[in-house]
């Protein structure tokens, strides 16, 4: 099960998005502000899902401190210019308000496969090379050297 952060200052829209997720099989922890986000560990997560304004800052802010978490972002008032700026900054996904919820599910089953994905390359890497270590030069030919 996806352990979801979800760093939204409106009561509602936290509320809609925690049952959203809590239906389709995510485990959902909510915060209200950024300062209540940060003072989380936040590579307990999966991912983490931020509005893009929040009280003590940007939901872009996150993107640091949550080091290989994906973060999500989303914009009441997006533009192209807040969607590439946050791309930039290393955000996994940028969802305009009024967000539709096969759209952000579609977005967060591909964020958690690919995070997944990661995971076992990095394991499947590890054996390997354990297995098959390949130091300095393997021929000693003329043409190698």
């Amino acid at each position: 099960m996806s352990q979801v952060l979800i760093v939204e200052a409106k009561p509602a829209g936290q509320s809609t998005l925690g049952t959203l997720l809590t239906e389709n099989g995510f485990a959902v922890t909510a915060v209200h502000s950024l300062a209540e986000a940060r003072a989380l560990d936040l590579t307990a997560f999966s991912m983490i899902l931020a509005d893009l304004r929040l009280t003590g800052g940007l939901g872009t802010d996150l993107i640091g401190d949550a080091g290989e978490v994906p973060v999500i972002i989303l914009a009441a008032h997006a533009s192209l210019r807040s969607a590439v700026d946050a791309m930039k900054l290393g955000a996994a996904d940028f969802i305009a308000r009024p967000v539709d919820p096969d759209e952000l599910l579609l977005t967060l089953g591909r964020v958690d496969k690919a995070q997944r994905l990661a995971r076992q390359n990095a394991v499947l890497k590890s054996e390997l090379s354990r297995d098959y270590p390949v130091a300095g030069m393997i021929g000693s030919c003329a043409p190698m050297r």
